[in-house]
């Protein structure tokens, strides 16, 4: 260990004791406060990284994959281009983390905190992002088909494009048009908004229709 780089002592630590990692990133940053935890490029793929202390760690380009990144702290982190596909993130704090590219396919972000977070041109394909926060997080041209997105006031604020607009607005008409009691105000909505829906990028979704009783 002791003639190998600081990195690829950090790397073995975390892959083999993160209790002993978090201790030294406490004291590091304790003594030297421009400290910084470099893994750029590192691979990491099914480490058990629970509870790791990855605060402003710089993870570009590292490989994440199927990783225990439950209750990890990854605040302000930089993750960009990291491939982080079906990793467990549930409960991580990446509040103002840089996930710009980074692949999150299948990942795990049920109760994430991901406010401020920039995913822009993220892959969040059948990604868990139940109950995570997404609060002024910046998801424009991130992928989120077959993902779970969460319905509740911590995606309220987030900043997207029209790609996931015209997504998210397709999917509300479809339940107008499916339902049998759809009222005069929604059947109006509806057709205000039939041409801008159908602009919902999924080829293969049958596109929505003029209502039968407004033709």
């Amino acid at each position: 260990m002791k003639n190998q780089t600081l990195k690829n002592r950090l790397v073995f630590l975390l892959k083999n004791d993160v209790i002993k990692f978090n201790r030294y990133m406490r004291f590091s940053l304790s003594i030297k406060w421009n400290f910084e935890c470099n893994l750029k490029y590192a691979n990491l793929e099914f480490a058990n990284l629970e509870s790791a202390n990855l605060k402003s760690a710089n993870l570009k380009f590292a490989n994440l994959e199927s990783a225990n990144m439950k209750s990890a702290n990854l605040e302000s982190a930089n993750l960009e281009s990291a491939n982080m596909k079906s990793a467990n993130l549930k409960s991580a704090n990446l509040e103002s983390a840089n996930l710009e590219f980074a692949n999150l396919k299948s990942a795990n972000l049920e109760s994430a905190n991901l406010e401020f977070a920039n995913l822009k041109s993220a892959n969040l394909k059948f990604a868990n992002l139940k109950l995570a926060n997404l609060e002024f997080a910046n998801l424009e041209s991130a992928n989120l088909d077959m993902s779970c997105f969460p319905l509740w006031c911590g995606s309220l604020k987030m900043k997207t494009d029209i790609k996931i607009r015209t997504q998210i607005a397709f999917h509300f008409a479809s339940l107008i048009s499916s339902c049998d009691n759809s009222t005069d105000e929604e059947k109006q909505i509806y057709a205000n908004i039939l041409e801008y829906v159908n602009k919902f990028h999924r080829q293969g979704v049958e596109r929505l229709k003029v209502l039968e009783n407004e033709q």
